[in-house]
């Protein structure tokens, strides 16, 4: 696949996630009807260390810390994906 999907504003009136969203499609199943992608364009305003923080786990929170992730731990995070629909098609 990679494809990439641009949803139009009037076609998720009841998805807000999808509303002008921009998909790139991992899997797409004609034969069932479906298909898999993720939400590029829907930015949180959280970054990854924030959300790393606010894990309450101590066994967690000392996993994460010896991944040493460095500057990924400034990323931003998104929301929305990743999204899998049967009947999408």
């Amino acid at each position: 696949c990679g494809d990439v999907l641009l949803t139009h504003p009037l076609s998720c009136l009841f998805e807000s996630i999808f509303d002008q969203a921009i998909v790139l499609l991992s899997k797409v199943d004609e034969a069932q009807s479906q298909v898999e992608g993720l939400v590029l364009n829907k930015p949180t305003g959280a970054t990854m260390g924030q959300m790393l923080e606010r894990w309450q786990n101590p066994s967690d929170q000392a996993w994460a810390a010896s991944l040493n992730l460095g500057r990924l731990l400034e990323g931003r995070l998104y929301r929305g994906g990743p999204i899998v629909a049967p009947g999408s098609l």
